[in-house]
């Protein structure tokens, strides 16, 4: 039923446990919901193991929202579709402990702390380890309890997170208090910090947290510490094609998303200089609108890579359809561009969309430029010498010919006062008098 039913899961002919009693081998081949609904309940603990934050109502949100959609299922289920275990868990906020052991140690009462940074499935790390935040999606810190002992007098302790941006600039902070009573209960209030990274532009943050922590005129003790994240959130990069008319809709857009995307330049015409080897660029069709009734809306969108002369290097081809409660079907809908595949070239995606519904056809078309500029392979002229080592902001070195132009530089901002970090190669190009 559309209405009572929420979506459907394995059950036909499914190997499970029974009685020996029913059959010796403990084994038989059962069908029904009985079979179906621990499938659901398998992911459900998975996500519980990822984040066990989450209440009953986000888990069977996730678990709705995530299903692969199946045709035949139409009205037949609240979601039209069956389970996907891979979808839901990448859309399930995730753990990861971030600082450990500060707090207070004294021989007869401590309180040691840590923070768990909460975080989206589909967000990753990259190799050196820093969260990257392609979406808008929101990340939490959490201060958590790991020992607690306490005699004769209180312990109090204050914590204070501050985000910053790679300028230095504070973004945000927020204090968290920390009580020890003398039977070793722990109070911590406003323990939670929330970063939403929608209110952020793309760059590189740094949260720092500093907690101060007393027991008497006699016993202080503090500490420090930084964890890094950046955002990249996807850059719409074209909007607004589809079909459109009072009663039935789709409208669609096209996001870039590259996980060095934040480190990149623009030149003056506000085209993105790409100066990374092997980097995948990820074009992704989206649905901004989508209202549909009485008759099933279906379409294609096909995107044509070109160069500066205008020759066809690559095309790619989505079908889209909109069923009759409005559900959105997209096939195909990634476009990537890996920049090992391509010479140094402006490049543009040209978009073309066709939508029909009840015979009537609209069209509509896009476009996207950015530059490729590659860092060259060697040959070319330098006023460095080859095995010259340059120290990056990270304090490790690295033979000037080895430079991909994605590193970072500490520098010093004379308008600010500050220490700040900058690209290597800010402008996108390598070698030659334009080396940087």
């Amino acid at each position: 039923g559309s209405s009572t039913v929420s979506l459907f899961a394995p059950g036909d002919q499914i190997v499970s446990t029974v009685p020996t009693s029913i059959n010796s081998s403990g084994y038989e081949r059962w069908d029904g919901t009985s079979m179906a609904a621990p499938y659901v309940t398998g992911v459900a603990a998975l996500m519980k193991a990822y984040n066990s934050k989450l209440t009953a109502a986000q888990i069977k949100e996730l678990i709705i929202n995530n299903v692969d959609y199946v045709s035949a299922l139409d009205g037949l289920c609240v979601s039209n579709g069956k389970l996907n275990a891979g979808k839901v868990l990448n859309a399930t906020y995730k753990t990861k402990e971030i600082f450990n052991w500060y707090g207070y140690e004294g021989e007869d009462f401590y309180w040691r702390g840590k923070v768990n940074m909460y975080y989206e499935g589909d967000n990753h790390f990259d190799n050196s380890g820093k969260l990257v935040i392609e979406d808008n999606s929101i990340v939490s810190f959490e201060v958590v309890t790991l020992d607690a002992y306490n005699l004769v007098l209180y312990m109090n302790g204050a914590l204070l997170f501050t985000l910053r941006n790679s300028s230095g600039q504070t973004i945000q902070n927020q204090y968290t208090s920390v009580s020890v009573d003398l039977l070793s209960n722990v109070t911590i209030s406003n323990g939670t910090f929330v970063v939403d990274t929608s209110d952020l532009p793309v760059d590189t943050y740094t949260l720092t947290l500093n907690s101060h922590f007393n027991r008497g005129p006699s016993y202080e003790e503090e500490h420090t510490m930084s964890d890094s994240f950046a955002v990249n959130k996807p850059t719409e990069v074209m909007n607004g094609f589809g079909y459109l008319s009072s009663w039935y809709q789709w409208k669609g857009n096209v996001e870039l998303s590259n996980e060095y995307l934040y480190s990149y330049s623009k030149d003056s015409s506000n085209r993105y200089i790409v100066n990374k080897n092997n980097t995948d660029l990820d074009f992704e069709i989206g649905t901004t609108l989508a209202f549909n009734a009485v008759k099933e809306m279906t379409g294609s969108v096909t995107m044509t890579l070109v160069n500066s002369a205008n020759e066809i290097v690559d095309t790619h081809y989505c079908s889209v359809r909109v069923g009759l409660v409005s559900n959105v079907t997209l096939s195909s809908r990634t476009f990537t561009i890996n920049t090992s595949d391509y010479s140094n070239d402006t490049y543009t995606i040209n978009l073309s969309c066709t939508m029909t519904r009840n015979g009537t056809t609209y069209n509509n078309s896009a476009s996207y430029s950015f530059v490729l500029s590659k860092p060259s392979s060697g040959g070319g002229s330098s006023c460095i010498t080859a095995g010259s080592l340059i120290t990056l902001a990270d304090g490790t070195q690295t033979a000037v010919e080895n430079l991909t132009g994605n590193e970072q530089l500490l520098v010093w901002d004379m308008l600010n006062g500050t220490f700040t970090l900058a690209p290597i190669f800010p402008t996108g190009t390598r070698g030659g008098a334009e080396g940087q």
